[in-house]
């Protein structure tokens, strides 16, 4: 799915998506109690970070949940409570399932559709405080997941099994994801690190737009074992002058959109740019596309779009594997 870019740089990678944003990690306001306060706790209760400062306190696991961002739409979906979804955004497309669910806008939704939906949990990726503070003022508990690194990805998939119960679940994914995070960073351990343009979005006018600490892309470059040129900028996602690209001369160029059906982008497209020729990455031939959705959506998939960008960028460590 391809965010509003405008949108998706303000608040946060997205549809792509979601992009899709200076996060802290799974969840939580702590003025965000419905009227009345919070529930007096119960063995059963359940107490998470709400991802906007506070806390979250569920009496029980989540019943009827209103999910927008694709990612977290994914990740309800893989901790096996996609079935407990009754609105999404209309940019979550995955899995084809998600389809059948009632959708509206993601990035503004309007309230009246979430209150209607009588929802006992509301999830989001960038909600706007004048709209969770709106929808908690209606009574209804609202969370945010906006994960910066791979390890809070990580961790939002932990926080939703626990709050839809399937925690099992979500640690078995966890699990699984930090041992193929291990075992990726051992096989890159003594590889070099190539300075790397990732070019998020080819933008307009000739500004397109890339990532800086604070962006979960930003860890996978890292986590891939190459060096962000634009590491020095601190600001999670911003747009770029040739001029700014040209200084700091990459030794690769990766494309994060070119599977994308607005404004994509693609290695024939990159080469007709005027004055990208003198690049190093472009003299060497060293312009490579990654799976869109892999690389944008911070969710279940996100370690499959970290070991093809670590294959694009590493290919000599994977010779001989499909």
């Amino acid at each position: 799915m391809k965010f509003p870019r405008p949108i998706f740089v303000l608040c946060c990678f997205l549809p792509l998506a979601l992009a899709g944003c200076a996060p802290s990690g799974p969840p939580v306001p702590p003025s965000a109690s419905p009227p009345g306060g919070e529930p007096a706790a119960s063995p059963a209760a359940i107490s998470l970070p709400d991802g906007t400062g506070g806390t979250l306190l569920l009496t029980s696991p989540a019943r009827r949940m209103a999910v927008f961002g694709a990612s977290n739409v994914e990740i309800a979906f893989a901790t096996g409570c996609g079935g407990k979804i009754v609105l999404r955004d209309k940019y979550s497309d995955y899995p084809p399932e998600a389809a059948a669910i009632p959708a509206t806008e993601g990035f503004r939704p309007p309230v009246g559709p979430i209150i209607e939906a009588e929802t006992d949990l509301v999830v989001f990726s960038f909600g706007e405080p004048a709209l969770i503070n709106s929808l908690r003022g209606h009574g209804l508990r609202v969370a945010t997941l906006n994960p910066a690194t791979l390890e809070e990805v990580i961790r939002s998939i932990e926080w939703m099994g626990t709050a839809c119960g399937q925690a099992g679940r979500g640690a078995d994914i966890a699990a699984s994801m930090r041992a193929r995070l291990a075992a990726l960073r051992e096989r890159l351990r003594d590889a070099p690190r190539p300075r790397v343009f990732y070019e998020m979005d080819p933008g307009m006018k000739g500004l397109p737009w890339t990532v800086g600490p604070g962006a979960f892309p930003h860890d996978l470059l890292v986590s891939a074992h190459a060096v962000n040129i634009f590491a020095d900028v601190r600001r999670p996602w911003m747009d770029v002058t040739f001029e700014a690209i040209f200084e700091r001369d990459p030794d690769i160029i990766v494309l994060a959109d070119s599977e994308s059906v607005n404004n994509p982008q693609s290695i024939e497209l990159v080469k007709r740019r005027t004055g990208w020729d003198k690049l190093r990455a472009m003299k060497t031939g060293r312009v490579v596309t990654v799976p869109t959705a892999l690389v944008t959506r911070p969710g279940p998939r996100m370690l499959d779009g970290l070991e093809a960008l670590a294959r694009a960028i590493h290919p000599e460590r994977f010779a001989g594997e499909k």
